[in-house]
């Protein structure tokens, strides 16, 4: 149930969203199989505190969920549970709280205070017209991140809070108040609700005990759709001259046509949507960014070899080329430095900006729209 084009989208990329996906949901899953015992909360709070070593303080959005739950489906006894969640919190604080102790030791953490707080201002500050924007739009692309598991809402008439299920009913408050959150923060891009994607499908999963029926004319209308994308699909591999991808998706069409001939539950026939969606996505898009796959190492190696001098790396923060910075990481065995943290007095400095008072040193072509060629420049203070 969690196959959504998101999760699809992400599984194969070095984000740190999936794992903190996994985390919070083992975290949540130990909790709330038994709120007020002493061992699970133990267990579920190690897996929260690995969640913000991973992430920051992204996997906290767990507690308002639980909050809300407590308040909504255990008032009478909500100060007792409280008091299990508050010790959950502070357990979960105990492995981060470890490393930033360490790190206190053997790093400067004047240096991580900043850079944790520019990337948390970054996310919460906006203008009014963009916070609207994204407020308004924001729905839109988590209903189409869900899809088409999303499209089960519009099938389910009988749906209501009153049920005794604390596992459903945890997970829908935790995913809607984890989507207000999102909706609301001007920054909340689609990798960052990722980790809220497991408790929609909890909820969803709990829609199925129930048989929805649709009018057979709805596979003669998807069909046509997925036609029409079909012969689009086509189009596009043939000028790319995929004609194998162009066979496989062709393959997966007429199985759908198959399967959905005689069905009439609602629930298969999204399930094959879902299959057939993800061939035809796999087979095009992700096919042609692997043949026009920007060589990240071959950049990061060209990289190594202009910069002769021994010194330090420093990015602009208005720019991310994070993979060819980590493939110069990895390469180099040398740290990349924030502009927000810079101390150095001589250093390289990464830009897409002309800056005629410093020596440039490399111009190099990148493979993003908006970073179509960023600058190496010697720097000084």
């Amino acid at each position: 149930m969690t196959n959504y084009l998101m999760l699809y989208s992400y599984g194969n990329k070095s984000e740190p969203d999936l794992l903190l996906t996994l985390f919070t949901l083992l975290s949540f899953f130990f909790y709330i199989k038994s709120p007020k015992n002493f061992k699970f909360i133990i267990v579920s709070s190690i897996f929260m505190g690995l969640g913000i070593l991973t992430k920051g303080v992204s996997p906290l959005f767990f507690y308002p969920g639980i909050v809300v739950y407590l308040l909504l489906h255990k008032r009478n006894q909500f100060y007792s549970y409280i008091k299990f969640l508050l010790l959950h919190l502070l357990l979960s604080l105990i492995l981060p709280t470890c490393w930033i102790i360490l790190y206190y030791y053997n790093g400067n953490i004047n240096d991580l205070i900043t850079v944790f707080s520019s990337e948390a201002t970054s996310r919460a500050k906006g203008e009014i017209g963009r916070i609207v924007t994204h407020f308004l739009v924001f729905p839109l692309r988590i209903f189409l991140a869900l899809f088409p598991w999303s499209i089960l809402l519009f099938f389910y008439k009988k749906f209501s809070f009153k049920t005794k299920n604390d596992l459903f009913n945890s997970a829908l408050i935790i995913f809607i108040v984890s989507f207000l959150i999102m909706a609301i923060l001007p920054g909340g891009r689609g990798r960052y609700f990722m980790p809220a994607v497991p408790f929609f499908a909890i909820s969803i999963s709990h829609l199925l005990n129930d048989d929805f029926n649709h009018n057979i004319s709805w596979n003669k209308y998807i069909s046509y759709l997925l036609a029409t994308i079909f012969v689009i699909s086509a189009g596009f591999l043939i000028y790319n001259k995929a004609y194998l991808q162009i066979l496989i998706i062709f393959i997966g069409f007429l199985l759908f046509i198959f399967l959905v001939k005689n069905t009439k539950s609602v629930i298969y026939l999204l399930l094959f949507v879902n299959l057939l969606g993800f061939t035809i996505f796999t087979n095009t898009y992700e096919y042609y960014r692997a043949t026009n796959y920007y060589n990240y190492k071959k950049a990061a190696k060209k990289v190594i070899t202009s910069l002769n001098e021994d010194l330090p790396l420093v990015v602009d923060t208005s720019i991310n080329p994070i993979q060819l910075l980590f493939n110069y990481e990895r390469m180099s065995k040398k740290l990349v430095y924030s502009s927000a943290v810079n101390t150095f007095k001589k250093y390289y400095f990464v830009t897409n900006k002309n800056l005629k008072e410093c020596e440039k040193v490399l111009e190099l072509k990148y493979s993003k729209k908006r970073l179509k060629k960023i600058f190496f420049y010697k720097s000084q203070k």
